[in-house]
C-alpha cells in the first residue's frame, strides 16, 4: 500500500498537465462533487425524507412492544398461568412483527437498499460518466480523486472538478424553474466593518430586514435568518471576519442552493450596505448591489434595504 501511495504522490508532484511517459494527469475533488451535484443533493433529500417515515413506523411499533412487555412485568404476579401464557403470546406477536418491519426496510435487499439503488445509484454512475467525458475531451489519461489522503500536492491547472460539476448540473435550475421549484436562500448576517456599525447591532438587523424583502419574492424559499446566525456561532466563527468562502460550506449545510453576504459599515449617521447574491451551483457572486440609509431610523433602514432586496430579486436569473 505504502508504495503504492508514493507511486500516485510522484505522479501529481510531478504532472502539472505535463506528460509523465506520455500519461496526462488531473484531478477531481469527489467529495465536493458528491456535495455540490445538485439532482444528488435532492435525491438525498427524498431518500432521508422516506428514511424518516420508516424510523417513524419503526419506533412507534417499538413504543408498542416495550409497552406491552413493562404491563405484563407489572401485571405478572397476579396472572394464572392461562393469562400468562396469553400475554407472552402477544409479546411474541409484537416481536416478530417488529423484526419483521427491521428487516423489510434495513435488512439485505430491503426497503433501504432498493430506493438507494433508485434514487442514489444512476446519480453516481452518471458522475463517473461526466468525469471520463470531461477528461476524454480535455485529453486526460488518468484522473485521480485528491479527497482522497494520498495526495500530498497537485496544482489548480489540473482540476477539473469545476468542469465536471458544471456539466452536470446543466439546465438544473432551469428545469427547476419550469418545475416551480424555488431555490433555497439562505441569508447570513452582514459583517460590520467599524464599531459604530457593530454597536447598533446593525449586521443581524439588516439581515432580518434582508429576509422580509427577499420573502415578497416569488423566486426565492427564503430560509430563517437565525438558521444561519446559529450556523455561524455552532462553527465558531466570528460574524466581523466572516467571508463568501466560510459561507459556501455553511450555506451547503443548510441545503441552500444561494446565499445572500454583504458588510455595512456606519459613517456619521448613514449606514453604507453592500449585499451580493452568491450561486454554489458554480461558487460564484451572481448579483452586488448597496445603498445608504440612516443607521439610527428603523423604518427608513427597512425600507431601504428591502428596496435592495428587490433589485436583488428582480436582477437575478436562474442560471
Amino acid at each position: 500500500m505504502l508504495r503504492k501511495s508514493l507511486i500516485i504522490v510522484s505522479l501529481v508532484l510531478l504532472g502539472k498537465a505535463a506528460p509523465i511517459y506520455g500519461t496526462q494527469i488531473a484531478y477531481v475533488h469527489m467529495e465536493r462533487i458528491l456535495n455540490e451535484y445538485m439532482d444528488l443533493r435532492d435525491a438525498k433529500r427524498e431518500l432521508q425524507r422516506a428514511l424518516q417515515q420508516w424510523e417513524q413506523t419503526r419506533d412507534s411499533l417499538r413504543a408498542i412492544l416495550d409497552s406491552v412487555k413493562a404491563e405484563y412485568e407489572r401485571e405478572r404476579v397476579m396472572m394464572t398461568d392461562e393469562q400468562k401464557i396469553l400475554k407472552e403470546r402477544e409479546i411474541q406477536e409484537y416481536e416478530q412483527q417488529y423484526q419483521s418491519y427491521w428487516k423489510s426496510i434495513w435488512g439485505k435487499g430491503g426497503k433501504l437498499d432498493q430506493k438507494t439503488k433508485e434514487l442514489i445509484d444512476p446519480l453516481i454512475r452518471k458522475v463517473h460518466e461526466t468525469i471520463y467525458k470531461i477528461a476524454e475531451e480535455m485529453g486526460y489519461d488518468l484522473v485521480l480523486d485528491i479527497s482522497q489522503d494520498v495526495i500530498l500536492y497537485a496544482s489548480g491547472e489540473n482540476d477539473i472538478t469545476q468542469d465536471v460539476l458544471e456539466e452536470l448540473n446543466k439546465g438544473y435550475a432551469a428545469a427547476g424553474t419550469q418545475l416551480g421549484i424555488k431555490p433555497k436562500l439562505a441569508i447570513f448576517p452582514l459583517r460590520e466593518l467599524n464599531q459604530e456599525a457593530s454597536v447598533r447591532d446593525l449586521g443581524n438587523k439588516i439581515a432580518n430586514y434582508l429576509q422580509f424583502g427577499f420573502q415578497n419574492s416569488p423566486k426565492f424559499d427564503v430560509l430563517p435568518t437565525g438558521q444561519a446566525r446559529s450556523l455561524v456561532e455552532r462553527r465558531g466563527l466570528n460574524l466581523q471576519t466572516l467571508t463568501p468562502d466560510q459561507c459556501y460550506p455553511l450555506a451547503q449545510d443548510m441545503q441552500a442552493e444561494l446565499f445572500v453576504y454583504g458588510t455595512v459599515e456606519v459613517t456619521g449617521e448613514q449606514a453604507r450596505i453592500k449585499v451580493q447574491l452568491y450561486s454554489l451551483l458554480d461558487r460564484k457572486m451572481l448579483v452586488e448591489q448597496e445603498t445608504t440609509a440612516p443607521a439610527d431610523r428603523e423604518t427608513e433602514l427597512s425600507v431601504a434595504v428591502q428596496n435592495l432586496a428587490l433589485q436583488i430579486s428582480q436582477q437575478y436569473q436562474p442560471q
